[in-house]
């Protein structure tokens, strides 16, 4: 039997109860970043124990605004070879508080799997199940790699590991996926080159004159220096730099509402399509910042400790290799997508050097007559997308298999 046929008759019964239980499991009990301590012993004990996978564990460490933090990073292996196939999911969840009346809805208060982390590693555990039964057809080494805290950029801290880097080799190609919600389950999105923006965090801290709100001429108020900054900024940055988008996710200031406040702070990112961009914008945000200081008032712009996330890059023979799937499974149907201001810690692995496919899948639930766009309360992701995901990925490895095997004979 040759390798599609093998995929091909893989009950789908099975696969598919396998990964849905997780996915339920993990959407009850999210974790944020680099607080997924119990994730990620959830997804050791299934590799371990229900599989029989031995398990390698990498620490994750870095600091964030001056605080230090700390997750860690699974890995499991098949088959043998001088070439290596990686494919990775993340597994962080939003401080968001979900709107769903779904019966698998989060436990959690004001925390959501909001962005499909928990659907992306229950298909990498569905390859698991899958190279666990079929190990013997390999003729390459697969590796499966479980990144935390994705929604931070954790992957920028956990390349720093030597460790890893050995255990991945220098002969590799990388493949991912994220959840799409814009289109349906069975149908993918993708592109050769850039499919994803680079993106970064930015804090921007304004110091004033606090006061009495009977008195507003004695003070200067940080609460409306910040305003401006919110109001002003991403339109200068839109005029000055236009391939840049700055936008604003969170403001502090303020404690009573007759009290004028004297610190306020706003926390945004910066995306663009090319670092050369994002150098441009970030003098231009400075130059603004700048502009607004006088003898009451200061700013300062932040260094969050966090990278800057390169863009993300597709390798055009990877993307070329996964139109044919519509041929031996006729119900996905991959689709040509433009280039997303979304970003993903994906791209470090490109950054590598390691040829990339990063891929849409389509979530879509066929219930939801609107859209509701990733970071969302109201965010859901299509349980049936799961094996779509598995059958899409295992088709590339098929593909990258038969490519290996004319390169050794």
């Amino acid at each position: 039997m040759n390798h599609l046929a093998l995929l091909q008759n893989t009950s789908q019964s099975k696969w598919y109860q396998w990964m849905a239980r997780h996915f339920y499991f993990m959407h009850q009990h999210p974790e944020l970043s680099f607080q997924e301590r119990n994730t990620i012993r959830y997804i050791t004990t299934i590799l371990e124990k229900n599989l029989g996978l031995k398990v390698n564990l990498y620490d994750v460490n870095g600091e964030i605004f001056g605080k230090s933090v700390s997750s860690q990073a699974i890995t499991v292996s098949f088959g043998q070879g001088e070439r290596t196939v990686i494919f990775t999911a993340d597994f962080d969840a939003l401080p968001i508080e979900e709107a769903s009346t779904n019966w698998y809805r989060s436990k959690t208060y004001d925390t959501m799997h909001a962005c499909g982390h928990d659907m992306h590693t229950s298909i990498l555990l569905g390859i698991a199940w899958w190279l666990k039964q079929h190990e013997d057809i390999l003729n390459c080494r697969v590796i499966l790699l479980f990144r935390p805290a994705e929604e931070l950029n954790g992957t920028a801290f956990l390349i720093k590991s030597e460790k890893l880097l050995d255990y991945l080799g220098k002969d590799a190609v990388c493949f991912g996926l994220h959840v799409y919600p814009e289109l349906p389950a069975g149908k993918i999105s993708t592109c050769p080159g850039l499919i994803n923006y680079s993106a970064e965090f930015l804090k921007i801290e304004v110091k004033g004159k606090g006061g009495h709100t009977a008195r507003p001429e004695h003070s200067y108020s940080a609460l409306t220096v910040i305003g401006q900054v919110l109001s002003q900024l991403p339109e200068f940055i839109a005029h000055d730099v236009p391939e840049a988008v700055l936008a604003f996710g969170q403001i502090h200031s303020g404690s009573k509402g007759n009290i004028i406040p004297e610190t306020a702070w706003c926390e945004g990112t910066l995306r663009t399509p090319e670092f050369r961009f994002h150098e441009r914008a970030r003098t231009a945000i400075h130059n603004y910042v700048r502009s607004l200081e006088n003898d009451f008032v200061k700013l300062e712009l932040k260094n969050s400790g966090i990278p800057a996330l390169p863009p993300v890059v597709n390798d055009p023979v990877l993307v070329e290799d996964s139109y044919g799937i519509s041929e031996h499974f006729p119900w996905i149907e991959v689709q040509h997508t433009e280039s997303s201001r979304g970003a993903d810690d994906i791209s470090w692995f490109s950054e590598l050097g390691y040829p990339l496919h990063f891929f849409r899948l389509g979530t879509k639930p066929v219930h939801q007559q609107q859209i509701f766009d990733l970071h969302s309360p109201h965010f859901e992701a299509d349980p049936r997308a799961l094996l779509t995901g598995v059958y899409f990925q295992l088709y590339q490895l098929i593909k990258f298999m038969e490519k290996n095997e004319v390169t050794s004979e």
